[in-house]
C-alpha cells in the first residue's frame, strides 16, 4: 500500500485521502501511525539511494588502449561532450605468460593418420571422425575379420601382433572433413609409396599423371635424389655412385689418393 501511495502519480488532497486509509488500516491491525510514518520514511530513503545508481549506469563511458601522449587529446574530446573516458593496457600478465604445453588429446581429432604395423608396413587413411573411433573400428573388423580394413586385413593374414593405439596410430595432417582432406590423404600415400613402398594401401591412385603431385614429385626428386642413398622402390638396390655423382669434398680426397697410388707405382724402363 506505502508503494501504491508513493508510485501512484496523484493530488494532494487523494494523497492525503489515501494516507489516511493507510492510518485505518494499520490502527485496525495493532500498529500506530508511527510505524506506518517510519515505513513511509525507509521507502523515501530506498528511492533517494537507488536514484544515483541509475544515474550512473546511464552514463556511457569510451574505453581507450593508451598508446602514449597522443591517447589524452583524444580522451579530451570526448570528456567535452560529456562522455568518462578510461584508459587499458594490452601488456597484462594474461598476455606475456605463455602456455606452452599442449593439452590437446590428439586421438580426439580429425584428420589424415598413419597405422604402423609391426613389420614396419604402413597404412595412410582418413577420418572425419575422431582417431578412436575410427582405430575401433579397424580392431573390431580384425576381431570379427569382416574384410572391411585393409590394415586388419594385413594383420590377420599375416598373422601379425596388434599394438596399442598410441604406438602404431599418428596423426598427420588434422583437418576437418572435406575435400581436403581427400587430397592430404592422397598427398600421404604418394609420398609413401615414393620413398619406402612399405604401404598396404590397396587403392594406391596412379599419382604419375596426376597434376596436382606433378610439383611434389619435381620438388621431391630436387631434394631427395637416387643418388644421396636412397633405395630404388623398383629394383630394391641403392644406386652405384659414379665418380660424377660424388660430392666435392670426397672427389678431392678420391683424386688424391690416385696421385698416391700412381706415385707409388714402380717405373718401368
Amino acid at each position: 500500500m506505502i508503494h501504491r501511495l508513493k508510485a501512484i502519480p496523484m493530488t494532494e488532497q487523494n494523497y492525503n485521502k489515501e494516507l489516511n486509509t493507510i492510518y485505518s488500516i494499520a490502527h485496525n491491525n495493532g500498529y500506530t501511525n508511527k510505524t506506518i510514518d517510519k515505513l513511509i520514511q525507509q521507502y523515501n530513503n530506498k528511492l533517494n539511494n537507488t536514484h544515483p545508481q541509475n544515474e550512473q549506469t546511464t552514463n556511457q563511458r569510451c574505453i581507450f588502449t593508451y598508446t602514449g601522449p597522443e591517447t589524452y587529446k583524444i580522451t579530451e574530446l570526448f570528456q567535452k561532450e560529456g562522455l568518462s573516458t578510461a584508459f587499458k593496457t594490452d601488456n597484462s600478465l594474461k598476455n606475456q605468460l605463455n602456455n606452452c604445453i599442449d593439452r590437446t588429446n590428439t586421438y580426439k581429432r580429425s584428420g589424415v593418420y598413419k597405422l604402423t604395423c609391426s613389420c614396419e608396413h604402413t597404412y595412410i587413411g582418413q577420418t572425419g571422425r575422431n582417431l578412436e573411433t575410427r582405430y575401433t573400428e579397424h580392431i573390431r573388423s580384425f576381431r570379427l575379420n569382416t574384410r572391411r580394413s585393409n590394415y586388419a586385413n594385413h594383420v590377420y593374414d599375416h598373422g601379425h601382433e596388434l599394438t596399442n593405439m598410441t604406438k602404431c596410430m599418428t596423426l598427420i595432417h588434422p583437418q576437418q572433413k572435406g575435400r581436403r582432406l581427400n587430397i592430404l590423404e592422397n598427398m600421404e600415400i604418394y609420398k609413401q609409396r615414393k620413398f619406402d613402398g612399405r604401404i598396404i594401401n590397396k587403392n594406391i591412385l596412379d599419382t604419375t599423371s596426376d597434376t596436382i603431385f606433378k610439383p611434389l614429385d619435381k620438388l621431391i626428386n630436387k631434394r631427395k635424389t637416387p643418388t644421396d642413398g636412397y633405395t630404388d622402390i623398383t629394383t630394391n638396390k641403392k644406386p652405384r655412385l659414379e665418380h660424377n655423382t660424388v660430392p666435392p669434398y670426397k672427389r678431392k680426397i678420391l683424386d688424391q689418393s690416385t696421385i698416391l697410388q700412381t706415385a707409388k707405382r714402380p717405373r718401368t724402363s
